[in-house]
């Protein structure tokens, strides 16, 4: 039996299962049950139409037709994207232009759904008057002066066809949409619930096979691409120690680190509404096991900060940080005494023996491109890598691997595109951070909602840190600002903050958006609405 049949049967076994375990306590406060059936059906077969379509074109466009058909009682787009878009690897071929002599553009499993999910509702969202326009908040702004510098400096080297492609079309399906919708078309409570779970529960669903991978050492989606007649660069073997990385339909292990990472983020907010406590910790250790079977260290790091920083701006801070101390501290001599703990321990960053040269990589990766950085400090060049300097970086895989998307995007586009880079999400998390110091009980709903976004952000933005603007982490960025600024959107329209013994409780007060908007703009919007 060819690997990709034996794979799927592997997967086939898992998946439909975790849908099941996972379907009760969702569908009861999280997602809504005819909306979770529906989308559990078609993430099922888009994996058989990937793994027995045999052709790359079919898999596209059964995927669009089922995608169109669903639309028409989809409520909530958005949470539709984000529940599928982990269910398959980002395989990419290109539609060719004028008889195979250049490229229109690539298409992979994200940008479709971007495409025949998010474009349709972001034009409709364009007609709903209390929307506010893109344009009109501060993000909005530095992000289309970021985009459009990118566009600017591919006019060096690019020909007509790659600057529409790179500067326009990518830009509005990889950047724009996902923020856009992110940032508007969630305007209730019940709308955030449904979009960060069904997230969650692409996370949790993939996290078996992560398990699996790592046990057996086996990749269950590594033979989809030359099933559907391609080679595709990524989903390659990656080993730490004599362990295999795991990395399920992400690509890379540091992005199915991460993926586990913003789903823990998540699961923090999305826990209080799972009735059982049983299966709110069965939920919460999946979710661990998959980011342990990943063994990416940074998403470690960035995971201890979401807990960290979800506590601390939480209520009773210094109990609940107290009572994490002692439990770290008992779990000390665990981690000291035992053969296991002592492996967990070199596997952790900065003091674990496993691949510790990589740090030694990243340090010299620092001073490499701070020389390449001071030659064109302004806008950087995007041919960056042919400098000479660089050839010091390329390693034993012949890929000059630049783990640093700071680093990268100074490099391409010098300080004003660095700068504009970082304002933006630092403006997105800025807003969430006001909009929360508004919301004045710490224990309703809204609050925990606020602090989910923050500390998820701030934890992706360390990330990125050491890790290439690759895959799925684009998307998880310009997302999650986006819903940050949804949330600072949310608190200003006034939602109605529900307490756990109240049916309905007092509407938060309404803001002035002094920081987003102009002094002409409204300052709220109707609580009641709906969306696309």
């Amino acid at each position: 039996m060819p690997e990709h049949l034996r794979a799927l049967v592997f997967i086939m076994a898992l998946t439909p299962l975790t849908f099941l375990i996972v379907q009760t306590p969702v569908t009861q406060g999280i997602i809504d049950r005819s909306d979770y059936l529906r989308r559990r059906n078609l993430w099922i077969a888009f994996t058989l139409i990937a793994f027995l379509a045999h052709s790359f074109w079919i898999y596209i466009a059964a995927v669009a037709a089922l995608v169109w058909g669903a639309m028409k009682v989809e409520r909530h787009r958005l949470a539709m994207f984000f529940f599928l878009v982990l269910a398959l690897p980002r395989i990419w071929d290109t539609i060719p232009l004028f008889g195979g002599l250049n490229e229109l553009f690539a298409i992979d499993y994200v940008r479709l759904l971007s495409l025949t999910i998010l474009l349709p509702a972001a034009l409709q969202l364009t007609t709903r008057p209390d929307a506010p326009p893109f344009g009109r908040l501060l993000p909005d702004k530095l992000l289309l002066l970021y985009l459009a510098l990118q566009a600017i400096l591919t006019f060096e080297d690019g020909t007509v066809t790659s600057i529409l492609r790179r500067g326009v079309f990518y830009a509005m399906t990889d950047v724009l949409l996902p923020y856009y919708l992110a940032s508007r078309s969630l305007v209730s409570l019940r709308a955030f619930r449904d979009t960060l779970g069904s997230f969650a529960v692409g996370a949790i669903v993939m996290s078996p096979i992560l398990v699996t991978e790592f046990r057996f050492g086996w990749l269950l989606y590594a033979a989809v691409d030359e099933a559907l007649g391609l080679h595709w660069e990524w989903n390659g073997y990656v080993m730490r120690g004599s362990n295999l990385r795991a990395l399920g339909t992400m690509g890379h292990p540091i992005v199915a680190g991460s993926v586990a990472m913003v789903a823990t983020g998540f699961y923090l907010y999305l826990a209080r509404h799972i009735k059982k406590p049983s299966m709110r910790v069965l939920g919460g250790a999946v979710i661990t096991a998959g980011a342990v079977a990943a063994l990416s260290r940074a998403p470690w790091v960035g995971t201890a900060g979401i807990i960290l920083l979800y506590m601390a701006m939480g209520p009773k801070a210094l109990r609940q940080l107290g009572k994490l101390a002692l439990v770290g501290v008992a779990c000390l001599p665990l981690l000291v005494g035992t053969q296991q703990g002592q492996a967990i321990i070199d596997h952790l960053p900065w003091i674990g023996t496993v691949d510790a040269r990589n740090v030694e990589g990243r340090e010299q990766l620092a001073t490499v491109s701070f020389e390449v950085f001071l030659r064109n400090p302004w806008f950087g060049r995007l041919d960056y890598l042919l400098d000479p300097d660089m050839e010091s970086l390329r390693g034993s895989d012949n890929i000059i691997d630049v783990v640093n998307t700071y680093v990268s995007v100074g490099l391409s586009s010098g300080i004003v595109g660095l700068g504009l880079f970082v304002a933006f999400f630092v403006a997105c998390g800025y807003a969430a951070f006001r909009a929360l110091l508004r919301v004045r009980d710490r224990t309703s709903e809204l609050h925990a909602l606020g602090r989910c976004l923050l500390s998820t952000l701030v934890a992706l933005l360390f990330v990125i840190s050491t890790m290439s603007f690759e895959l799925i982490m684009p998307l998880l960025c310009w997302s999650i600002a986006g819903l940050c600024v949804g949330f600072a959107n949310l608190v200003d329209a006034g939602e109605p903050e529900p307490r756990p013994d109240t049916p309905q409780a007092r509407p938060a007060p309404r803001a002035e958006r002094r920081w987003l908007t102009p002094r002409h703009a409204p300052d709220g919007v109707p609580a009641e609405r709906t969306t696309p």
